[in-house]
């Protein structure tokens, strides 16, 4: 039985990675990042964190090109927006907190993945 739980659940996260904002299984999208945040933030470096966020936000631009409708993309930016402050604000816990070498090394992933979201 739990099997058939474990099974249903990853089936039904596999199938939310691409839903938009309004889609049924947004929400789903939505709270696996969560735990993707939570996993990071608490098994991982600081960086890992910042790099979770990274993809998150990568997840939001790509939400913004293949939104249907203007409510969808209002969502989706409004989460972009959100995602890119807490990635800073991540990014800033890493200066302060983390050697000269990880600072750098964060802040050049958050530059790249500026850069792929920009374009």
């Amino acid at each position: 039985m739990a099997g058939l739980t474990v099974g249903s659940w990853i089936a039904t996260v596999s199938a939310s990675y691409n839903s938009l904002p309004g889609e049924p299984l947004y929400q789903v999208k939505l709270a696996t990042e969560k735990t993707e945040l939570i996993v990071a933030t608490v098994i991982g470096t600081s960086g890992d964190k910042v790099n979770t966020l990274l993809k998150h936000a990568g997840q939001r631009a790509d939400e913004v090109q293949k939104s249907k409708s203007p409510a969808q993309v209002h969502v989706a930016i409004t989460k972009l927006k959100k995602t890119i402050q807490s990635t800073n604000e991540s990014l800033q816990e890493v200066k302060k907190n983390d050697s000269p070498a990880q600072a750098v090394a964060a802040a050049q992933a958050v530059t790249e993945k500026t850069d792929k979201i920009v374009a």
